[in-house]
């Protein structure tokens, strides 16, 4: 079992204090945020979200791509998934970071699927919306063929895969060598949710990759009627609704031997200490 860091959870270091920390705290591997940055992204600051002084896009990752490798060979740190931005319909984009992954050695990447219910999608048709992307899947697994990738999507809400069944139906009609599935059941936890056990058997031979973090929902107001109303927030590893031990033990049970990614955007403050509790605590569940 190895641990990497998803990138995106230290937006204000560059390349080479993100893998100097990863490393010192016992990281394997770095899961690399790609995402071109637009000028409203830029306006707003630094954040999670937003402005990342480790500006790795689509666009410049050729450029990119001898830092990253020294950077990575001098921390010893392997990165085991690119965490693009790209949609699926971004057919551009993918074909670009496609034939530019292999000068980094690596071979999965993440697409994500249309939004559903969000600003970028007001009136949303799943049907049609479904049958766009099993196109666009068809387009992508023959770039990924080609340039021997494999095409990853991701357990999240308000996508039109936020659960493991949605996600399967997105890539189950496709060869598991290009595609594949990253689970993230503190996503689920939002919306998707379904037994753990019944999502990895799911999953079968396409899941790829797994996210850890964890989810809690609180309540935010009082309506005039004294409903309650809640609204998901980021928890701790340790304080989530997600049984973190039990997501390990149904893992195990599978056999699945890839990577657990850190995803904990609680961490504010004190980031390497709590990115330290992070891993100490998924080894002491997981060993």
């Amino acid at each position: 079992m190895k641990i990497s860091l998803f990138t995106a959870l230290l937006p204000e270091f560059g390349m080479e204090e993100i893998a100097q920390t990863a490393s010192s705290l016992g990281y394997s591997g770095l899961e690399l945020r790609v995402c071109d940055l637009t000028e409203k992204m830029k306006a707003g600051g630094v954040s999670f979200w937003g402005e990342h002084k480790n500006d790795i896009g689509v666009k410049n990752f050729r450029e990119k791509v001898p830092g990253i490798k020294r950077v990575c060979e001098k921390y010893k740190l392997e990165i085991p998934m690119l965490a693009t931005y790209c949609m699926t319909f971004e057919r551009d984009l993918i074909d670009e970071i496609a034939k530019n992954m292999g000068l980094l050695g690596v071979r999965a990447f993440r697409v994500r699927p249309p939004w559903y219910m969000r600003a970028e999608s007001p009136n949303p048709d799943f049907r049609k919306l479904s049958e766009a992307t099993d196109k666009d899947m068809a387009f992508i697994v023959k770039v990924c063929e080609k340039h021997d990738l494999r095409a990853c999507v991701e357990t999240h809400m308000n996508s039109i895969a936020p659960s493991a069944a949605l996600v399967m139906k997105v890539i189950g009609k496709f060869d598991p060598k290009y595609v594949g599935a990253i689970y993230d059941p503190g996503n689920t936890m939002q919306e998707g949710s379904e037994n753990l056990r019944l999502s990895i058997q799911m999953f079968g031979e396409y899941l790829a990759h797994v996210h850890v973090k964890n989810i809690k929902w609180t309540e935010q107001e009082k309506r005039p009627d004294g409903t309650g109303v809640f609204k998901p927030e980021m928890a701790k590893l340790n304080e989530g609704f997600l049984d973190i031990k039990q997501f390990f033990d149904e893992l195990k049970l599978a056999g699945y031997k890839g990577w657990l990614s850190v995803e904990d955007f609680t961490v504010k403050d004190d980031k390497k200490g709590c990115l330290k509790e992070d891993i100490d605590y998924i080894q002491k569940l997981w060993n």
